[in-house]
């Protein structure tokens, strides 16, 4: 279907790169690409080619994954291939209520945000209000924040929300949430957490296992990428390697 006036667009360059953009009457600069006259994509068709300059980019309507990559970047962010498995793990769905810890710049927000839809709702603690102001900037960007509120506090001591189905951290100290997050889950409701060292996973153990909470587990997220070509295929050379430990438990009822 052709591009309608407010539609989300992504425009991918010939390298991979990934720039965001909403369909109006106006121009945007994107990157050090130059500027794009937005307008000129509507009534064109999903894979029209524009250049700009000497760049060559192909208009295509966003995934997720393209969201996630085109966010502006305050924080360190939480990778798709991290946070597809804290969503799993968290069992996030549609219509669910979840809790999260750490903005960050807002990918994980962007994920979560667009599993819940439609009539999930999320809410968003972030102790700088510096990252809280990029995560909900990124948000709003990615067209997703009807369903998400975000607040200046810590999850450890100013959660407000209960009976919830899911709460997500990725703060310095997740053990010290941990009483709080039990109080606000519901029966059945998931804990995750995410976090760079050994370290703080064992502190998480062990605040889980006070707390009595069920199935507790870790894991590692590594992945490598396969280049395919004629005269063969192989690994890439380049592992995408550590970037944290995932941490997943279950409130009992």
């Amino acid at each position: 279907m052709p591009f309608e006036p407010g539609d989300l667009v992504v425009l991918i360059d010939r390298k991979g790169g990934r720039h965001l953009l909403r369909l109006t009457e106006g121009k945007e600069r994107i990157g050090k690409v130059g500027v794009v006259d937005t307008g000129s994509l509507i009534g064109q068709e999903d894979g029209t080619v524009i250049h700009i300059g000497s760049a060559s980019l192909t208009a295509l309507s966003p995934t997720v994954l393209d969201k996630v990559a085109a966010i502006h970047r305050k924080a360190q962010i939480i990778l798709p291939r991290d946070a597809a498995l804290i969503a799993l793990h968290a069992d996030v769905k549609a219509g669910d209520h979840v809790v999260e810890g750490g903005a960050g710049s807002g990918a994980l927000s962007i994920v979560l945000l667009h599993l819940l839809r439609p009539g999930g709702r999320l809410v968003t603690y972030e102790l700088r209000a510096d990252h809280a102001q990029v995560a909900q900037s990124n948000v709003e960007r990615a067209g997703l924040c009807d369903n998400h509120e975000i607040h200046i506090g810590n999850i450890a001591s100013d959660i407000a929300e209960t009976d919830v189905d899911s709460t997500i951290l990725d703060v310095p100290e997740p053990w010290e949430a941990v009483p709080a997050c039990h109080e606000a889950l519901a029966p059945g409701g998931r804990f995750v957490s995410f976090s760079p060292t050994v370290g703080q996973v064992e502190k998480t153990h062990e605040a889980l296992k006070v707390f009595e909470m069920a199935d507790i587990r870790t894991f590692e997220v590594l992945e490598r990428e396969l280049v395919v070509g004629k005269r063969g295929t192989r690994p890439s050379f380049e592992m995408l390697g550590h970037t944290g430990y995932i941490t997943a438990a279950r409130k009992l009822g």
